[in-house]
């Protein structure tokens, strides 16, 4: 498993799918999945109003990027209440791997789940997602290929840290490489 790391938004990413968050207490939509659905002309606000997504924890739906962005899917996954979700990191990251496991697409972008929440332990928060990306490697359907996209200088060196420190402790056969403004540079096992 590869993982790349840009300091950009998501809405720049190249790829099969990108995954973006809902929460059923967050809406009007607000940060990334708020640009796609101005991107993709309302249709995620579309079935917010007639109640085929709701944001509650476990439904998906699947819209296609409409040749708005260089992304083919966009995967909508509800995750309920954005409160506590620091706490409920490694069930959301078990329904991440579930869902976009079943699609059976080899790379798909993301950014942090709730990264622009006020109340949320970011580092907290995005330890324990990447972490649990880390630990589906080994399943069969997994994309072998995750992009994480931080447009915030903080946070990104935060999660370059973080893969400094802990791709050692993932065995060989997952690496990831930052790639952007201050030039790649990669590490692994």
């Amino acid at each position: 498993m590869k993982f790349f790391l840009y300091p950009a938004e998501l809405t720049q990413a190249n790829c099969e799918l990108v995954f973006l968050p809902l929460f059923q207490d967050q809406i009007p939509l607000k940060g990334e999945i708020g640009f796609f659905d101005w991107y993709l002309d309302g249709r995620i606000s579309r079935l917010l109003r007639q109640g085929k997504l709701k944001g509650t924890f476990g439904e998906s739906g699947l819209l296609h990027g409409a040749g708005k962005f260089q992304v083919e899917k966009v995967l909508v996954i509800g995750l309920g209440e954005s409160w506590g979700l620091a706490k409920r990191a490694e069930p959301v990251s078990s329904l991440v791997v579930d869902v976009i496991s079943k699609l059976k697409v080899s790379h798909f972008a993301m950014a942090i789940p709730g990264r622009l929440l006020p109340h949320q332990d970011y580092e907290n928060l995005a330890a324990q997602v990447i972490q649990g990306l880390a630990d589906s490697g080994g399943h069969r359907q997994f994309p072998q290929v995750i992009e994480i996209y931080e447009p915030d200088r903080r946070f990104f060196q935060y999660l370059s840290t973080y893969f400094s420190d802990q791709v050692g402790n993932w065995g060989p056969d997952i690496t990831y490489e930052t790639r952007g403004a201050t030039g790649p540079s990669s590490s692994g096992a």
